[in-house]
């Protein structure tokens, strides 16, 4: 996206990301990675920023590929910890009375994600929103997703505004 992590107080206003995103990850065994990907910000951990008035029209894609060898032995990889796609921010985290906000945004994009591997990547736990993939003592307002989702299986969670909710409204 524009911005890939906000770890201080910040606030982004009027962004609109229309140049495709893409991750690409290489898992190996006993590696277990997290992957963010999200049209204008990848991860918020600043409690109390805010995305106000952004949109995103661009294709989003997220791939976590494992080579399923380690020590010449062939093992499945594991991305234990997921991966997360959102049409906006992947991963917002606020904090108990310092809640961050996504305000008057808008995503018209394509999510896709996959993972791959001869050896069988397994993906354990996963995100796919519309607006945002995970958010935590995040206010969402005035927001809106027409995302098409592609890639989808059983482990992962879909939304279409938000994937998972802790503590948010």
């Amino acid at each position: 996206g524009i911005v890939g992590t906000l770890s201080k107080l910040s606030t982004i206003k009027n962004v609109k990301n229309e140049n495709p995103v893409q991750v690409l990850s290489q898992a190996s065994k006993n590696y277990n990675i997290t992957t963010y990907c999200g049209g204008i910000v990848g991860v918020s951990v600043a409690a109390g920023s805010s995305l106000e008035n952004c949109t995103n029209s661009a294709m989003l894609y997220n791939r976590i590929r494992g080579t399923g060898y380690y020590d010449d032995v062939a093992e499945p990889v594991k991305a234990a910890n997921g991966y997360h796609v959102g049409g906006i921010v992947a991963y917002m985290y606020g904090a108990e009375g310092n809640t961050s906000t996504i305000k008057n945004c808008h995503n018209t994009c394509t999510l896709a994600h996959t993972a791959n591997n001869s050896a069988g990547v397994v993906a354990n736990r996963g995100y796919t929103g519309g607006v945002v993939a995970y958010a935590k003592y995040t206010n969402i307002i005035d927001c809106s997703s027409c995302a098409t989702m592609l890639g989808v299986n059983t482990n992962i969670r879909l939304g279409g505004i938000a994937a998972y909710l802790d503590n948010s409204h």
